[in-house]
């Protein structure tokens, strides 16, 4: 594996945890997304950071957890959570 993102300190880390980290072929099952009580679960939106600000499209209601923010919107009258391992604060 390899990071593929343009954050020095980010890559620096990765570089150095990454060949020692020994659950990734557990990591690998895991389920891209999910859809609980009419929305989605998921990562992140086209393998991209989201930021308030960021233009997306959603075709439901949607949970991301890698956004590095904590804030909530509507976008096409669908409601867009962020950071979703801080909900609890919204």
């Amino acid at each position: 594996g390899q990071y593929l993102g343009k954050n020095k300190v980010a890559k620096s880390i990765f570089n150095q945890c990454y060949p020692e980290f020994n659950k990734k072929n557990e990591i690998r099952k895991y389920k891209n997304k999910f859809t609980y009580l009419g929305a989605d679960f998921i990562h992140t939106i086209n393998d991209s950071y989201i930021f308030p600000d960021s233009n997306i499209k959603i075709d439901n209601n949607v949970f991301i957890g890698h956004s590095h923010r904590i804030f909530s919107k509507v976008i096409d009258n669908y409601r867009f959570i962020f950071n979703l391992k801080h909900l609890f604060w919204l």
